[in-house]
């Protein structure tokens, strides 16, 4: 027997033995509904995320929040500790200053009332605002933020009673303005408002300058 020949015997002895169509269409399911259930089964695990206790001190940040005695929370998360805590509330702050207390490099989550004019009405507006730096932040950080982001919200929500007009991810703290909040309620009424801003001058007549013409009262004369 020849080298080739007896590799060629090994591969055979070692090879599954024949089966019927049946016994092939039998394992083709089998494998099918294995790889079903481990879809199914991380889906759900991602879907989860994280869920970390809220410290006293946001407990009542958000009942206050609750009463309209303030219109600020940021929370923070301290992955070690596991636990959500609150880093900042303010009684009332614009966008424009909430940029002032936001860190450069470690994410936030904010609670914020946005009051503003619309249709010649005082209105009050929630905001749930996710910030996140992209290069300043280390990307464990980011991780842990984006994870417990939806439990975060849901806890919110359901134990405190509060709804959220928008829910906005801000990479850019500059991009937090008042405008920039506007126009993620009312697209339609900024739309109007820019087009009017940038409507294009009226064409120049094409008719000439009029002329006066000198009517003669007494022509007679």
């Amino acid at each position: 027997m020849t080298i080739k020949s007896f590799h060629q015997h090994v591969r055979t002895q070692a090879a599954p033995p024949p089966r019927t169509n049946n016994e092939l269409d039998k394992l083709e399911n089998q494998a099918a509904e294995a790889n079903a259930d481990i879809s199914v089964d991380s889906r759900h695990q991602t879907l989860q995320g994280l869920m970390f206790q809220f410290d006293e001190n946001v407990i009542e940040a958000l009942h206050l929040f609750k009463k309209q005695n303030v219109d600020y929370v940021q929370l923070e998360i301290d992955h070690e500790k596991e636990r959500t805590l609150l880093s900042h509330s303010e009684s009332h702050v614009t966008p424009e200053q909430i940029q002032k207390l936001l860190p450069d490099n470690a994410g936030r989550y904010h609670i914020y009332r946005f009051k503003h004019d619309f249709n010649s009405e005082t209105i009050n507006s929630t905001f749930f605002l996710y910030s996140v730096p992209g290069h300043g932040s280390k990307i464990k950080q980011r991780m842990v933020y984006a994870s417990c982001k939806e439990s975060v919200i849901d806890t919110i929500e359901k134990k405190f009673g509060i709804n959220f007009d928008r829910k906005l991810e801000i990479c850019d703290i500059t991009d937090l303005t008042n405008d920039y909040l506007f126009q993620q309620l009312h697209p339609e009424a900024s739309v109007n408002v820019a087009k009017t801003s940038f409507a294009r001058p009226k064409a120049p007549s094409t008719r000439g300058p009029r002329r006066l013409l000198k009517t003669a009262d007494n022509p007679d004369e």
